[in-house]
C-alpha cells in the first residue's frame, strides 16, 4: 500500500514519452563513461552538434537535464533532455565505443552553487519585500542556502539572498502575484 501512503504530487512535470531511447542511451553513457555525439536545439530551435562528456543526470522542476562537458563551449554545460534531437556514443576507426574519464574533482553541486535553480548567471544581491501571507510561506522553505529575512520595523519583511543568475528568480518572483 506504499503507493497509497507516500505519495508526490508533481508541479508541470515535462512528459519523457517520446525521449525513452534517448533516455535508455544517456543512462548507458553515464554508466560506462561513454563520450557522445549530441545533436541540441536550443531554446529558438537552432541547432549545434556537441562531442559531449555526460557527467551527471539532474532532475529539476520535473525536467531532466545532463550536465557535462561539451567541446563546443569547452566547458561544463547542461543541456534539457527533451531538446536533444539525436544522441550517438562516439566510436574510434575500429568501432570501439569512445570513453572519458570521469574527473575527479567533478561535483555537480559545486557546478550549480549559488544558482537559483540550474541557469547561472553574474552573482547578484537579491533583496525582496514581501507582502501578505508570503512570508509564512517562504520562512518554512529553503529557498538559497544565502536567504535571510529580515523584519522592518513597519512590520513587512525583507528576504534577501546573493545568487548567480537571476533569469530562473525572476519567474519564481512572478510566479507569487503581481
Amino acid at each position: 500500500d506504499f503507493d497509497r501512503k507516500f505519495f508526490s504530487v508533481d508541479y508541470a512535470p515535462k512528459l519523457y514519452r517520446e525521449h525513452e531511447e534517448v533516455i535508455d542511451l544517456l543512462l548507458r553513457a553515464l554508466i560506462h563513461q561513454w563520450r557522445l555525439n549530441i545533436d541540441y536545439a536550443g531554446l529558438a530551435g537552432e541547432g549545434k552538434t556537441h562531442r559531449f562528456d555526460p557527467y551527471t543526470l539532474i532532475v529539476h522542476k520535473g525536467g531532466l537535464y545532463l550536465i557535462g562537458l561539451s567541446d563546443v563551449y569547452k566547458k561544463i554545460i547542461y543541456l534539457a533532455v527533451e531538446r536533444i534531437r539525436k544522441v550517438a556514443p562516439l566510436v574510434d576507426a575500429d568501432h570501439a565505443t569512445r570513453r572519458f574519464t570521469y574527473p575527479r574533482g567533478y561535483r555537480p553541486e559545486k557546478h550549480l552553487d549559488g544558482a537559483f535553480g540550474i541557469i547561472d548567471g553574474p552573482e547578484t544581491k537579491v533583496e525582496l519585500l514581501l507582502l501578505g501571507d508570503t512570508e509564512a510561506l517562504l520562512r518554512s522553505r529553503a529557498i538559497h542556502p544565502t536567504q535571510r529575512f529580515h523584519r522592518r520595523p513597519d512590520g513587512n519583511t525583507v528576504l534577501t539572498m546573493t545568487v548567480k543568475g537571476t533569469a530562473e528568480l525572476r519567474n519564481w518572483i512572478l510566479s507569487h502575484g503581481p
